[in-house]
């Protein structure tokens, strides 16, 4: 019991390290929220967590079956994940700032085209893009890879459930705050400040779009791998 509860409590305090810090999974919750709430964090953080799902069962699986250690990734992957990953944020970034140039020409937010279809898509949103994060990637090759097996080696399917779910909770307390925070803040507001929150978070993801993008040209041509702590995990 007590190996479990350190398990759980090292996950989940070490996931407010990435959760806390401003990244694309954010920034498209701030652009979400406007219509659904806590709902938008819920489901947002429910995305985020079946691409954790598939990254940390990859993890042990490749550990176990092969003997590869993740803790040493390809620098070929990370720059493919880089590059390819820039490219979307650059273009969901630019969506997300033409949709709130149209509205400010006079169109209501809420009939903006392409709106609902991108709220409907919360649990697509938050698995894609924390997919094409490199720098999540990453963290959870190096750092979420060694709780993992160590969670594994110790109490095995069910140290690995601990870390994950523990791990999951941080990141759904901060995406679902934020989420909600965002929410009163627009119905008190109005509709022109979600304007400038809908424009804002556009350029904010096709910024980290740009850093992505860099990151991966940056590892193809260097061969390093970029380090957890330059930008955020989440």
């Amino acid at each position: 019991m007590v190996l479990y509860l350190t398990l759980a409590a090292t996950s989940f305090i070490l996931g407010f390290t990435g959760a806390l810090m401003p990244g694309p999974l954010l920034f498209s919750v701030f652009n979400r929220a406007r219509k659904g709430g806590y709902m938008t964090g819920l489901l947002i953080t429910a995305g985020h967590g079946l691409a954790e799902l598939i990254i940390g069962t990859a993890i042990i699986a490749g550990y176990s079956i092969t003997g590869w250690d993740p803790r040493n990734p390809r620098p070929l992957l990370i720059g493919i994940i880089g590059i390819a990953g820039g490219a979307l944020l650059i273009l969901l970034g630019a969506t997300a700032g033409l949709a709130s140039l149209k509205s400010a020409d006079g169109a209501d937010a809420d009939s903006v085209k392409g709106e609902a279809p991108l709220h409907r898509s919360d649990i697509a949103a938050g698995a894609v893009i924390s997919a094409v994060n490199p720098y999540w990637s990453v963290w959870w090759l190096v750092v979420g890879s060694s709780l993992l097996l160590a969670g594994y080696g110790t109490g095995g399917l069910a140290g690995f459930g601990v870390v994950m779910v523990s791990h999951l909770l941080s990141d759904l307390v901060v995406l679902t705050a934020a989420a909600v925070l965002v929410h009163k803040g627009i119905r008190f507001a109005g509709t022109k400040a979600y304007r400038y929150v809908e424009g804002l978070s556009g350029v904010a993801m096709a910024a980290f779009g740009v850093i992505f993008l860099l990151v991966g040209i940056r590892t193809l041509v260097t061969g390093e791998i970029p380090y957890v702590g330059e930008a955020p995990q989440i």
